[in-house]
């Protein structure tokens, strides 16, 4: 799956997902895979609902850290795409 600006994410509902020590665990128990993720990649996930785009995910990132438009988009993308690709989010 390749994950653009327009892509509406949805998390994968089989995911478990934990916050530890300031970091959040995902374990995808159906793929063996799991993911920690530091707080702006568990805030990203709190916002993948699969009505908001990668674009305005980026946006609303843009808002709460100090992060370039620019940059946001291209982290936000290459986030969802890894977490697409173990599984994570559909």
């Amino acid at each position: 799956m390749n994950i653009s600006l327009q892509t509406c994410p949805e998390r994968n509902v089989q995911v478990i997902f934990k916050a530890v020590d300031g970091e959040t665990v995902l374990v995808n128990p159906e793929r063996g895979k799991i993911q920690v993720i530091n707080a702006v990649g568990a805030r990203v996930w709190e916002l993948i609902d699969g009505q908001r785009s990668a674009g305005l995910i980026a946006a609303l990132l843009c808002e709460e850290f100090e992060v370039e438009a620019q940059q946001a988009e291209v982290d936000v993308l290459n986030f969802l795409n890894l977490l697409a690709e173990k599984g994570l989010c559909l």
